[in-house]
């Protein structure tokens, strides 16, 4: 009876403790967008293999630099691609003259 007892009592401890420490979920549907310093490091040192296209979703590009690995191209390009990725901002500023405004 009093290990049922003492088994009853941990039990309790542990299920507040995993409630406490639950990590919040993401809505459904909802993807997490790709890092720009993750792509373009995986560029520069897998880019001959197209690593970083499939880490951004792009399947399609991906397989074509794993068919095409053995010219060197894609190496190269994945060179230019790391650069571009890691020295750029995240998002291009706009000019005000940017916008299309629509009347009605």
């Amino acid at each position: 009876m009093d290990l049922l007892g003492v088994y009853k009592m941990s039990q309790t401890k542990t299920d507040s403790k995993e409630t406490a420490k639950k990590p919040m979920k993401r809505e459904e549907g909802k993807k997490r967008k790709p890092s720009r310093t993750v792509a373009g490091v995986l560029a520069i040192f897998t880019g001959a293999i197209g690593v970083h296209k499939f880490y951004q979703g792009q399947w399609k590009k991906g397989i074509f630099y794993l068919l095409f690995f053995w010219t060197g191209i894609p190496g190269m390009l994945g060179l230019l691609e790391g650069a571009h990725l890691l020295g750029s901002d995240a998002e291009p500023e706009r000019k005000p003259s940017d916008h299309v405004t629509v009347k009605a």
